[in-house]
């Protein structure tokens, strides 16, 4: 992932380690020495640019989202509550790395509430996700991961 502070227009290149946010309206967690990368620890926000870029791959510059983040002090950058519209968004309710336990879990959430259940199999780490979709915007997906139905749960925008 090509990160670029827009304010300054330096990049960073991340690997995304597929853990988190954990943190409710943020879009990416950066490491202290990426931020200082772009230079984003004086100024403590800065609009910035994700550019996804593939598996060791060159920029192919085909997914890109404009945010405005902050970087906090545990050294994450923070999403300041930008919604996006269109894409579909889901809320991950677990992972397993036993498919059988994605497929229990999904079995039994296969229509939970007004949203349907779906496996998805990481070709990375191998981690088969299960996640409920069916949202109609990230404000609601947002809404249900805070209730507190599912432990852990997070909005992914696909």
């Amino acid at each position: 992932l090509k990160v670029t502070n827009l304010n300054n227009n330096r990049q960073v290149t991340v690997r995304v380690n597929d853990r988190g946010p954990f943190v409710n309206n943020r879009i990416i967690d950066l490491s202290k020495g990426a931020a200082s990368q772009i230079d984003m620890i004086a100024s403590g926000t800065a609009p910035v640019r994700l550019e996804v870029i593939g598996f060791g791959s060159s920029s192919s510059g085909n997914n890109i989202v404009h945010s405005n983040v902050n970087y906090g002090n545990s050294g994450e950058i923070a999403n300041n509550g930008q919604i996006y519209e269109g894409g579909n968004f889901m809320v991950q309710i677990g992972a397993f790395k036993n498919p059988a336990g994605a497929q229990t879990i999904a079995a039994r959430y296969k229509t939970y509430r007004t949203y349907s259940s779906t496996i998805r199999t990481s070709s990375v780490d191998g981690l088969n996700r299960v996640f409920l979709t069916g949202f109609r915007s990230e404000d609601e997906a947002r809404d249900f991961a805070a209730s507190g139905a599912f432990s852990g749960a997070f909005v992914v925008r696909e």
